[in-house]
């Protein structure tokens, strides 16, 4: 689950394991690329093989302890209890990656918190998508729909075909090629229609976190904010769009960065 030992560095260094053989897909005229699938719970049980360093993770991360999944520090507990909630995972996340054995390893990874996918993705030699150009995305208002806008977020831009689509793939929405009829998860190599190009699964299957989040948005709360995107397994057509917001709320899928949840994964850019 991570500790103060273990690898401090990135993949394929010594004692920080082989790297993800996920493809990537070049972004046109933007000067990054994207994971083609979300990272699968196969991908996150080899980094946590490696016992990664817990240390030297910034702000909102400096106290996240563990990067096991389903696990909350205590600075997730209080910013969770501060923000009116139960302060304690899912119940179907407790224990989660024991759990899954065999096919089920090569589906999308969940109960994962911000700041777990925030370091997997710089130990696979990347970052978590936000701010074309590496940076976190700052969706605080008067910026809140900041995420849509194909100049400046990595993840809109490469799902909306630099904003020319409402959903992953031309037209209208399509309830044939996604993952959304309520299911559950699956396969992140599934599903090879519903994307652009080579990407798969950007509609639908799970929530995917991007490094896009509120400076202080929630009142007492110590972490900020932070965007899921594209909708899971379960959701509605406007949930299922590339855009955030479509009923007039920019942060309709955002939720606290320490918290997991069992419908919230991720890919990486680079």
């Amino acid at each position: 689950g991570g500790s103060a030992g273990g690898c401090s560095g990135v993949c394929g260094t010594a004692g920080c394991g082989t790297c993800p053989t996920t493809p990537v897909v070049a972004i046109a005229d933007a000067g990054y690329s994207i994971d083609a699938m979300e990272v699968s719970t196969r991908q996150y049980a080899a980094w946590l093989s490696t016992n990664p360093s817990t240390l030297g993770q910034a702000y909102p991360c400096e106290g996240n302890d563990s990067f096991e999944l389903g696990v909350m520090s205590e600075d997730a507990v209080s910013a969770d209890v501060d923000a009116g909630f139960n302060g304690t995972p899912p119940e179907s996340c407790v224990g989660f990656l024991e759990n899954q054995v065999g096919p089920a390893l090569d589906r999308a990874v969940v109960c994962v918190d911000w700041c777990d996918a925030f370091a997997y993705c710089i130990w696979a030699g990347g970052h978590l998508c936000g701010e074309i150009g590496g940076e976190l995305l700052d969706v605080s208002s008067p910026d809140q729909f900041a995420s849509n806008d194909p100049e400046r977020s990595e993840w809109f831009r490469a799902c909306s075909a630099n904003g020319t689509q409402v959903y992953p793939y031309p037209g209208p929405y399509d309830d044939t090629l996604c993952n959304d009829d309520g299911s559950g998860i699956d396969d992140v190599a599934d599903h090879a229609d519903c994307g652009v190009g080579e990407l798969k699964n950007l509609s639908g299957n799970v929530l995917e976190w991007e490094n896009a989040c509120t400076t202080k948005n929630i009142p007492n709360a110590l972490f900020d904010n932070c965007v899921r995107r594209g909708g899971a397994y379960f959701s509605s057509p406007d949930e299922l769009a590339c855009e955030l917001g479509l009923n007039g709320n920019g942060q309709e899928n955002g939720t606290l960065p320490g918290t997991p949840s069992d419908n919230t994964g991720f890919r990486c850019c680079h």
